[in-house]
């Protein structure tokens, strides 16, 4: 073979393999292609279904609701032993069931749903353990709800009015007892009553007031009263 061949069929086998690597290369292009069009329906799909399940149902595109609640100890002082015990328990519950939460110093606990808060505040009441929880807003305060539990295996939920209603209409209580002292407890809270030390100051100002008020009415009669040296001359004295 002379030279001359045996270059033409270098060129040709050259360009043979130019041409395989250019028709592997579409090929790898165009099945690239197809992945990513095959993945971008997928996507699509996916969105789509996402946005069917919104339309059904609302609540899913809002994002996770934080319904926080803070445990709140009980005004007479005889039961905050007592009541600190079950309110220990009933974090160390908070915290098995939801790990992942945190509670700050002032005992907040965070619920992403009102199914959530009330399976957890029912099982709490269940046990018998007395606790009362105050709702609070973003800003830490008070909305006037509350959840309670005075030991009678109920919770009672709503404002402190809504509270003493459905206490009070707990007649088949199993812990009668329990249910009274909550019941006082709730009166008190919505009647509250003064401390000694608030009492004494409500009648020193009390007697303050009466002393003022006496020396104002002394001030009074001593001006309204003729002295000789305010006593106009009767005019048929004079010649």
């Amino acid at each position: 073979m002379s030279r001359e061949r045996r270059d033409q069929e270098e060129l040709k086998r050259k360009a043979a393999e130019e041409e395989d690597a250019k028709k592997k290369a579409q090929i790898e292009e165009e099945a690239q292609r197809l992945a990513e069009e095959e993945k971008k329906r997928a996507l699509d799909a996916k969105a789509a279904e996402e946005e069917e399940a919104k339309k059904k149902n609302p609540e899913a595109e809002q994002a996770l609701e934080h319904i926080t609640y803070r445990l709140l100890e009980p005004l007479a002082e005889d039961k905050k032993k007592e009541w600190k015990k079950d309110a220990d328990d009933l974090v160390n519950d908070y915290k098995k069931q939801f790990p992942d939460r945190e509670i700050d110093a002032k005992g907040t606990l965070v619920f992403h749903s009102e199914e959530e808060m009330t399976k957890f505040f029912t099982e709490q009441a269940e046990q018998k353990r007395k606790f009362l929880c105050a709702e609070v807003d973003a800003n830490g305060k008070l909305t006037g709800r509350y959840q309670f539990s005075c030991g009678d295996g109920t919770l009672y939920s709503g404002t402190l009015e809504q509270i003493k209603e459905k206490i009070q209409e707990n007649k088949t209580s199993a812990y009668p007892q329990q249910t009274a002292a909550g019941l006082a407890m709730i009166n008190n809270l919505l009647n509250p009553k003064p401390s000694p030390v608030q009492a004494t100051q409500t009648a020193k100002d009390r007697l303050k007031g009466l002393k003022d008020t006496a020396a104002a009415a002394d001030e009074s009669l001593r001006k309204d009263s003729p002295t000789p040296l305010s006593t106009t001359p009767n005019p048929l004295n004079q010649h």
